[in-house]
């Protein structure tokens, strides 16, 4: 072509020399134009290798343009940075997919000057390559389950204790997903114990075998893991699998609550039964002497009214509670005054106590009028009343009644034992049980549970108050009046 030099290729001896290389090897000449750049390069030897990998023979090859044959060379970059090397000097590596001129392999290829050319090695790495992305196709599926496993998944480096990786189930349970992966200890902050995490990881790698930690609580929540751990290979890896068995352990928790509760009922309930037929056992003694007096036999009739009172009003609130949990107990509601009846409550509650507390009543000058049944009114009032007067082993008892806005506002506050905060909301469970009473047991727990499913059945509400142990307790009984 006129105009375009073809400079001299490397010398015979040379050539044979990289003809022997065993791998696939070419040698270009530049090919300049007038001005002396580098438009194409020609070839000048091609092994044996290298004519096997494009499929022609060397003598077909020899002084033909690579971008006349190969044209693929400017598309892929290849024919630029072969020119760079020539008039750089500066050798050139790269891996490339070279899916040009009907081919569609992966090349790895070194270019080195030689004189005003170049000499290309190649090395077909289609193999290698898939091999590698097959690879890397399987440890992000592996990566994508364990980071979208539902459960909390990590790997521990046993030595340092430290975390290698955590998924975000573990991140999102055990700390903030934004958090540095760090020790072990740290990570696992959230559990009551997370020393014991540590010891577990120990074990693993000792053992070689499946090692597990039960009920791991968490800090200030009802919650609970449990903890698998198994050595990764050889190594000193360690996974560790978290599930949550919270709902499992409440459940065993709640069941053996509930055995015990029935145990202390039935010892409460054969306390409860005694006293009184005791003391009716002595009356009839009593009663049975000729010789009492009058003020002796009318002393009696009061104790047995008593304790028949209480004994009545004992298994009628287990009756009740039975009865609202089956949903067979109807209110007969009717209009009347909400102030008359639990002063009555109040009054029949008093006349019963042998204490010597200070009872403080405020009651308002006006009737409140609601609609209400009359008698399970009462049996809250009884209740309430009853509860305040069985725990204030000494002070008083004050009870108060207002209106507030459409509700009317039933108040009895005492000195006495108090509620620990965290029974404040369970002292309305059945058989639920905070304190002994003078010494003894409490009751069976069902008064203030009969209180507040009677004030749920009318749409009203009661909450207990108290500052803590021994600081008095305060609840508050919310009705809503007439028309409400």
């Amino acid at each position: 072509m006129r105009g375009v030099s073809d400079t001299p290729q490397p010398s015979v001896s040379a050539a044979d020399a990289l003809r022997t290389l065993p791998r696939p090897v070419m040698t270009f000449a530049a090919v300049r134009d007038e001005a002396g750049a580098l438009v194409d390069l020609r070839w000048v030897t091609s092994n044996e290798k290298a004519c096997a990998l494009v499929g022609r023979e060397e003598s077909a090859l020899l002084g033909r343009r690579l971008l006349e044959e190969m044209p693929g060379n400017r598309d892929s970059g290849l024919f630029e940075a072969y020119a760079a090397v020539v008039e750089t000097g500066t050798p050139h590596r790269r891996t490339l997919r070279y899916d040009y001129d009907g081919f569609d392999h992966w090349f790895e290829i070194r270019a080195e000057r030689v004189g005003d050319g170049v000499v290309v090695l190649f090395e077909d790495v289609t193999e290698r390559r898939r091999v590698e992305e097959e690879r890397d196709q399987a440890r992000r599926r592996m990566n994508e389950a364990f980071q979208g496993a539902p459960f909390p998944v990590l790997l521990v480096r046993a030595e340092t204790k430290t975390l290698v990786s955590a998924n975000d189930s573990a991140r999102s349970i055990f700390t903030k997903p934004s958090a540095t992966l760090g020790a072990v200890v740290d990570f696992f902050d959230a559990l009551v114990e997370p020393e014991a995490v540590a010891k577990l990881i120990e074990r693993a790698i000792a053992s070689g075998e499946v090692e597990t930690l039960s009920e791991q609580r968490f800090r200030g929540a009802k919650r609970y893991t449990n903890l698998v751990a198994k050595r990764v290979g050889t190594g000193d890896l360690v996974e560790v699998i978290a599930a949550d068995v919270s709902d499992q352990v409440t459940a065993r928790k709640e069941a053996q609550r509930a055995s015990r509760q029935k145990s202390q009922v039935l010892a409460v309930l054969g306390h409860e039964l005694r006293n009184p037929l005791g003391a009716m056992s002595t009356a009839v003694e009593v009663l049975g002497a000729v010789a009492s007096s009058p003020q002796t036999l009318e002393r009696v009739r009061g104790t047995m009214r008593r304790q028949i009172e209480l004994s009545t009003q004992l298994l009628e609130n287990i009756l009740d509670v039975t009865r609202i949990e089956h949903g067979k107990l109807a209110l007969n509601p009717a209009r009347g005054d909400v102030c008359e009846v639990l002063q009555r409550a109040v009054a029949d509650v008093q006349l019963r106590q042998t204490k010597d507390l200070e009872l403080v009543e405020t009651w308002p000058a006006e009737p409140i009028e609601g609609v209400f049944d009359a008698t399970r009114l009462y049996q809250i009032g009884v209740n309430l009343v009853s509860n305040a007067f069985k725990y204030t082993p000494a002070g008083r008892v004050c009870v108060s009644l207002r209106v507030e806005g459409s509700h009317a506002v039933f108040v009895v506050e005492d000195t006495g034992l108090g509620i620990p905060e965290d029974h404040l909301e369970s002292i309305f469970e059945t058989f639920e049980q905070v304190h002994a009473s003078d010494g003894r047991e409490g009751g069976l727990g069902l008064g203030l549970a009969l209180v507040a499913k009677l004030a749920q059945m009318h749409d009203g509400e009661v909450k207990a108050f108290s500052e803590g142990e021994g600081k008095g307790s305060r609840f508050v009984l919310r009705l809503p009046l007439a028309g409400s």
